[in-house]
């Protein structure tokens, strides 16, 4: 099913139950569990993980010929902080507050998937986009091959300081980590962009069988190739990684299968 994005993955498995699995980023399923934030307050949702996907990397995309080189440059300006309850947009407010920007803080405040993001920056109709995911993300590199390509600039990742993203892990507790988009991975970056990472994991209900829940690990984890056929990034899934800390905690099904294989710490 193909929805806004990882709030609204989780409203999901919420209001409608133990038939449903769901993509989501580690820091919405922080907030959903514990019934924190405007998404979530007085709501909490009965989530457990079943396994992490791979890291998400936050993007402050701008061009070149933009003048946007630092945070402070965003004010007055015309940005895209990502889809309605999408995984992106809770990520870029909670990063943008930090350095003291909100919605109101933009001349034109948009709300844009990835795709249309990168198409209203080409077409210079924002000044600036956020968004989050795995390297490369396609409507990024497109966006640059284009810039550089047809335009003759170049696309521009803002950096997160190590000031701002400490900020970010005291408030969050391990939830978030630092990242690298090195620039070898986008045409036009001149150098590596330190970022904010976070998990991407899949989830089910916390009520769903154990048995179940094993099955379905188990056949993932028995078909690793054909996932990682169907996606660049999906071949950071693998057993050594899939078990690693989760904002939220493991579905006891999950845990079965990871200590059979003899990953799961003190298995």
């Amino acid at each position: 099913m193909a929805t806004a994005a990882s709030v609204a993955n989780c409203w999901l498995i919420r209001d409608k139950g133990p038939s449903f699995l769901a993509l989501i980023m580690a820091d919405v399923g922080f907030d959903a569990v514990k019934g924190l934030g405007k998404d979530f307050e007085g709501k909490p949702v009965p989530i457990s993980t079943l396994w992490m996907m791979y890291i998400n990397h936050w993007h402050l995309v701008t061009r070149a010929d933009s003048e946007i080189t630092k945070f402070e440059d965003l004010k007055g300006k015309r940005v895209s902080t990502g889809a309605p309850a999408s995984g992106t947009e809770f990520k870029s407010l909670r990063i943008l507050e930090l350095y003291g920007l909100d919605n109101r803080s933009f001349s034109k405040w948009e709300r844009l998937g990835a795709d249309a993001s990168a198409a209203a920056l080409k077409d210079k109709k924002i000044d600036a986009y956020c968004w989050d995911g795995g390297l490369p993300t396609g409507s990024v590199l497109d966006l640059a091959n284009t810039l550089k390509m047809l335009q003759g600039t170049s696309i521009v990742l803002l950096s997160v300081d190590d000031a701002h993203l400490n900020m970010l892990k005291a408030k969050f507790p391990g939830v978030y980590v630092r990242s690298v988009i090195p620039k070898a991975v986008y045409p036009g970056l001149e150098k590596d962009v330190p970022t904010v990472g976070v998990e991407n994991i899949v989830v089910c209900h916390k009520n769903l069988p154990e048995e179940q829940a094993y099955k379905i690990v188990q056949a993932v984890f028995e078909h690793l190739t054909e996932l990682h056929a169907v996606h660049e990034q999906a071949k950071d899934t693998t057993l050594k990684s899939a078990h690693i800390s989760s904002a939220v905690p493991y579905h006891p099904g999950a845990i079965k299968y990871f200590k059979e294989k003899g990953v799961w710490p003190g298995s």
